[in-house]
């Protein structure tokens, strides 16, 4: 049937055949479709570029090369051109054996892309983007590097992932100094800048590590001639660093962000991880449960106060797991009081309680907390639950209206 209907080559045909296909999830069908129509028509744009896309929906990356070659042949289209170099990276990342993505695959994708650099053919952001990825995929981040600081960097339309991918590939070469100094420059325009407070935590701990006397790293022969200026090269200047922002954050009163009160939990998670002395006395030997629970108490009515945490609940060691949880329901139970007792009690108010008794239901959760329940401890956890969304569903039809 699809051959017959196929052979008609009634464009508006072919596309719902297309649309059936692909609600149905049978992308492969699309594809025998557009070979049907290429085959009657190996000149046509419009067939051979949807026969190239029903390669791209079922990872035919060596069609998908072919299929682009013709249509540059055909048509001269930088687009065609960058269809084929995308489809040979593909390749690179499909293939088991990496050796050949490396000597074949990825040399070919710079070769071409190189190519049209030479004549003046790289118009987009996107062609920049890929040049770089084929870079990065080979571990060449000088290139990498020269080609972002370089005139085809500005191109970049997004500036911000420019300086990202900056800082990725300073770190990929270890200048670890230089990392630290771009991220505080970075955060002291933007101290909520999660992806940068992440580089400069590793940073702080690759420098710590490397300067530590005990610490024996032969990956960077040339650490000792480092410049440490500008850079905090112990805990002691991380946490004056962070405290700044900190302050500067809570000068904000409630519009305060949260990245710069969760950089101290990457760092200890990162210093714990690699085994660094005293990383758990990181902010003015507060306890760690004090920290997450001054987390709650700053954060705690934002939805993503769990997750933002979560990744950090391992550091904890079961009694301090306990304290926490604790400390979590006596402060919610408190808010509550406090609530009961007003007669007017604004909208935000009562929703901005909800949500940090939700926290404490996922901490216990994350915790192990309701697995120590009895079969009828659960069940009475459920009916509360049930009870505590009826009455919360009042307060969001107000906030609704």
């Amino acid at each position: 049937v699809v051959k017959k209907l196929s052979e008609i080559l009634y464009e508006p045909l072919l596309q719902a055949l297309s649309l059936f296909y692909r609600e149905s999830h049978k992308f492969e069908r699309i594809a025998e479709v557009f070979e049907l129509a290429v085959a009657a028509q190996p000149k046509h744009e419009t067939y051979l570029s949807h026969l190239f896309m029903s390669y791209v929906r079922i990872g035919q990356y060596q069609k998908q090369q072919e299929i682009g070659r013709n249509l540059y042949k055909l048509f001269s289209k930088n687009a065609h051109y960058y269809w084929t170099v995308t489809s040979i990276v593909m390749q690179a990342y499909a293939c088991k054996n990496q050796g050949l993505a490396r000597t074949m695959y990825l040399p070919l994708a710079q070769k071409m892309i190189e190519k049209q650099m030479k004549s003046g053919r790289v118009e987009s952001n996107a062609e920049v983007k890929l040049y770089v990825s084929v870079l990065d995929m080979q571990e060449k981040y000088e290139d990498a590097l020269f080609v972002l600081r370089g005139v085809l960097g500005g191109s970049f339309k997004n500036q911000r992932g420019k300086e990202l991918a900056d800082l990725s590939f300073v770190g990929k070469l270890k200048r670890w100094p230089e990392v630290n100094r771009v991220a505080k420059a970075r955060l002291g325009k933007n101290s909520d800048d999660w992806a940068t407070w992440l580089h400069y935590a590793e940073s702080v701990v690759e420098i710590i590590q490397i300067e530590d006397p005990d610490q024996v790293n032969k990956d960077i022969p040339d650490s000792k001639h480092w410049d440490l200026s500008g850079a905090d090269s112990s805990l002691e200047h991380a946490h004056d660093f962070i405290k700044a922002a900190m302050d500067s954050e809570r000068a904000k009163g409630s519009r305060a962000n949260q990245g710069p009160f969760l950089v101290p939990f990457e760092l200890i998670k990162l210093g714990v991880e690699r085994g660094i002395r005293c990383s758990r006395s990181l902010l003015d030997s507060v306890s760690l449960v004090d920290l997450f629970a001054s987390y709650f108490e700053q954060f705690g009515e934002y939805r993503s106060c769990h997750s933002d945490l979560d990744p950090y609940l391992f550091l904890l060691v079961d009694e301090e797991k306990e304290e926490l949880v604790s400390k979590v329901r006596s402060s919610v139970m408190a808010m509550e009081e406090e609530n009961r007792e007003r007669e007017d009690l604004p909208v935000r108010e009562a929703l901005r309680v909800i949500q940090c008794h939700i926290f404490s239901v996922q901490l216990a959760r994350s915790l192990g907390e309701h697995d120590k329940l009895s079969a009828s401890g659960k069940l009475e956890l459920v009916r509360e639950m049930q009870e505590r969304l009826e009455n919360g569903e009042k307060y969001r039809r107000k906030e609704k209206r």
